[in-house]
């Protein structure tokens, strides 16, 4: 009998441990996701910022001094509330604009995609972008909200950020 339960104490403690040893994995796997740099699609401009970002599409259109970046996070899983990656993206932001190389550009468009779905957008003003301690007021004082899905608003008044 108590061969029968040190047995099953042994395999309570590999099915305990096999199952850590995955979620670990797993855990390490999305990290590495994370800690990635985004795939920059076009333009020339550093978009490394973008921590959150899969993918950057960059449009430089110095003739009209815009420069437009469309931002794909969490395209697979849908697993991180869309106010996450606006916030984020919003945080992110504020280090890509304050780079070198895009002095010319008077103005800046940030899509925000959670997959194949635009859930906001903001067109920041370079001019009255003032960087200072609160990364999402220097960023969101500067801009206009072009798009933004209810859950993003209801996320953002929630925690007093927008």
């Amino acid at each position: 009998m108590k061969l029968l339960k040190g047995l099953g104490v042994l395999l309570l403690a590999a099915t305990i441990t096999g199952c850590s040893s995955e979620n670990t994995k797993t855990a390490e796997e999305a990290n590495a996701r994370v800690n990635a740099e985004p795939v920059q699609e076009g333009g020339t401009v550093d978009v490394s910022f973008f921590e959150i970002a899969e993918t950057v599409k960059v449009t430089e259109a110095k003739a009209e001094k815009h420069i437009d970046l469309v931002i794909t996070a969490d395209s697979k899983h849908k697993s991180v509330p869309s106010g996450y990656i606006f916030r984020d993206v919003v945080e992110q932001t504020y280090g890509f604009l304050q780079q070198s190389g895009i002095e010319w550009a008077e103005t800046v468009t940030v899509g925000v995609m959670q997959g194949s779905s635009r859930v906001a957008q903001f067109t920041v003003e370079t001019a009255k972008f003032e960087a200072r301690k609160n990364k999402n007021d220097s960023v969101l004082n500067a801009s206009t909200i072009d798009k933004m899905d209810d859950d993003i608003r209801e996320f953002g008044s929630l925690g007093d950020k927008w």
